[in-house]
């Protein structure tokens, strides 16, 4: 499988029916899909020279009928969830990976990073259908050199909390891992993806909200179904941002946070578009799992300068380098990801983080206490299934809510 030129042509050169790119979310999810079919099917590029990748294509053929009538599909991919739908995603990328080969043949050199992309033929449309506009241009991306450039400007610039923090979180977890899993059991959520071995989730049990129903009912627009998948509570950045406030202030998160800077994930934690099977080595067994234990995880959090505009949204080698300097600050004390997830090494010695001058950690044991009384109360909350654990923003103030309660 040439994965190199597939990401390029998926982000810079494939085009959906409107004549737009495919989003980055997209991308990711696509990229994983060929990938996890290489793994189990073969190399998907003999499978394009023997047939033109119609075995393949065939044995993800799976109807909803199908699963209707308890058939089951035709290959032996492991999939979590619905196997309609993870079959026809798979099916989507098998497809897409084919349409590449056919645009740009094996052998054929594909544009360096920063170059214009070379659009396959009969695949860039000059026009939006329908709208009689004019296609968007083309514009150079940033080359090796610029992400380097950036990088650098990050490196002085990223926050990460003190490892004193993340020690004591995995610490309190170790205590309380045995009940906290039997309380998320008993209300149908796998604790796996929470509470692994030496994980530092600051709140088991609380996710980001995902999609339009899960977004209105956290805002108040709609009513709580009471049904979340693999969730007690749902959040829009709120509970990660405790960690950091109380650690920092010794008082919760009230809607500010430091001037100039905002909070970053740096591992995906969302189930659509998620990129773990291409990063951390994720084999094809479980890698449909969801990651939402990574959500409120300290260790996959950073503040960055709003100013450099998220750049660990769509800069992989970036996003990379990030996690490898919190893997060396928080490894001895804490597995940042669950087995057998792994942190890729560097994209090259330009890339090694000895290259790169860091920020030092900030925080320390402080207000330790007082955030671990507060996350202790926050827990009952969420393992009982109180209403205000759902949105943590509208709760009222409890007595774990000032320092030295």
């Amino acid at each position: 499988m040439r994965e190199r030129e597939f990401e390029i042509w998926l982000a810079r050169s494939y085009r959906t029916r409107d004549g737009d790119p495919m989003d980055p979310g997209t991308v990711g999810s696509r990229f994983s899909g060929a990938t996890r079919l290489e793994k189990a099917l073969g190399d998907l590029d003999a499978h394009w020279a023997r047939d033109r990748g119609r075995s393949v294509v065939a044995k993800l053929r799976y109807s909803r009928e199908d699963a209707g009538r308890g058939v089951a599909p035709r290959h032996a991919i492991q999939i979590r969830g619905d196997p309609y739908t993870g079959t026809a995603t798979l099916r989507r990328s098998a497809v897409l990976y084919f349409e590449f080969c056919s645009a740009w043949p094996a052998g054929q050199v594909a544009p360096a990073v920063g170059e214009t992309p070379l659009v396959p033929a009969g695949n860039a449309p000059t026009r939006r259908r329908g709208s009689g506009r004019a296609a968007w241009p083309t514009w150079p991306e940033p080359n090796d050199d610029d992400l380097l450039a950036l990088a650098r400007a990050v490196a002085r610039h990223a926050r990460f909390l003190h490892p004193d923090v993340v020690a004591a979180i995995v610490e309190d977890n170790e205590r309380h891992r045995e009940d906290w899993t039997k309380q998320l059991a008993a209300r149908g959520v796998d604790a796996a993806g929470y509470l692994w071995p030496r994980g530092p989730c600051a709140f088991p049990g609380v996710r980001r909200y995902a999609g339009s129903r899960e977004i209105a009912e956290f805002h108040g627009h709609r009513e709580a179904t009471g049904n979340l998948a693999g969730a007690l509570a749902l959040d829009d950045n709120t509970y990660p941002k405790h960690v950091w406030s109380w650690i920092l202030r010794g008082r919760p998160f009230q809607q500010f946070g430091p001037a100039g800077y905002a909070l970053a994930h740096l591992a995906d934690h969302k189930e659509l578009g998620n990129r773990a099977d291409a990063e951390f080595g994720r084999g094809a067994a479980d890698a449909d799992a969801p990651l939402f234990g990574l959500f409120t995880c300290p260790t996959n959090t950073a503040y960055l300068p709003v100013s450099l505009l998220r750049p660990t949204d769509h800069a992989r080698h970036l996003r990379n380098l990030l996690m490898r300097r919190a893997e060396a600050i928080y490894a001895p004390a804490a597995e940042l990801l669950p087995a057998p997830l792994a942190v890729g090494p560097a994209s090259g010695p330009a890339w090694e983080l000895g290259q790169f001058h860091w920020a030092e950690p900030v925080g320390g044991r402080e207000f330790l206490d007082v955030f671990l009384r507060y996350r202790e109360e926050a827990m009952a909350r969420i393992l009982t299934g109180d209403a205000a654990s759902r949105n943590p923003r509208r709760r009222r103030r409890s007595s774990a809510d000032e320092p030295g309660s």
